[in-house]
């Protein structure tokens, strides 16, 4: 029978616990923690990073890789840029009315069915009472206006709003077709006559020019 006063048994040790009388283990280095934005050490024996790939260069935009086009002016745009000067005339042609040319002598020159306020009066119900006008730009060219009419300018069959006008453009306003035609101005600076040719060189063991002609050799005696 147990004595209820007697010292307890020893108890046994935890699991991985040292043994009674060892030596405390050596404590574990603390763990290595890189500093922010810093590579983290290569582990020991560990194998050389790949290099890595170089990166491919950023591609220009369109605009710097495509070759510059030229671009081929119209026969009508050459024509505009040739014409400045010269005096221009509308070929007013109305139904059963003999061509009529009007010289445009103002800065500019408007078209409608208003008597007071228009240059270019026609008696048509299907013109506005101002309807186009023509007028000077400051580059020397000619250019035709819609003012706002209702009916509009027609140029081979297709309505415009505004056109510089070349010699022997056609437009139409209603039932009366108009002409245009640039005169060239006249030059009053005579022009110079040209040099006389230069006459050609003598030829070898002939006389220079205006020499008296050489007297004929007499005929020998028999």
């Amino acid at each position: 029978m147990n004595d209820p006063k007697a010292p307890p048994a020893n108890p046994q040790p935890p699991q991985g616990a040292p043994p009674p009388g060892a030596a405390p283990a050596a404590a574990a280095p603390p763990a290595h923690v890189p500093a922010l934005g810093t590579e983290p050490p290569p582990a020991p024996n560990a194998a050389p990073a790949a290099p890595a790939a170089p990166a491919a260069p950023a591609r220009p935009p369109p605009h710097e890789t495509e070759p510059t086009r030229m671009v081929k002016s119209s026969r009508r745009e050459k024509k505009v840029r040739e014409r400045r000067g010269g005096t221009g005339v509308l070929l007013v042609t109305r139904p059963g009315i003999p061509p009529t040319p009007l010289t445009l002598t103002r800065a500019r020159t408007i078209i409608g069915r208003d008597r007071d306020s228009c240059d270019v009066v026609l008696e048509d119900e299907g013109v506005s009472r101002q309807h186009a006008s023509v007028s000077r730009e400051s580059t020397g060219y000619f250019a035709l206006h819609d003012l706002g009419s209702k009916n509009g300018i027609f140029v081979g069959g297709h309505r415009v709003d505004r056109r510089t006008l070349l010699h022997g453009d056609t437009f139409k306003i209603g039932d009366t077709t108009f002409t245009f035609q640039l005169i060239p101005d006249k030059t009053d600076k005579p022009t110079a006559p040209l040099p006389p040719p230069a006459a050609p060189p003598p030829a070898a063991g002939a006389p220079p020019p205006g020499a008296p002609p050489p007297p004929m050799a007499e005929p020998p005696r028999k």
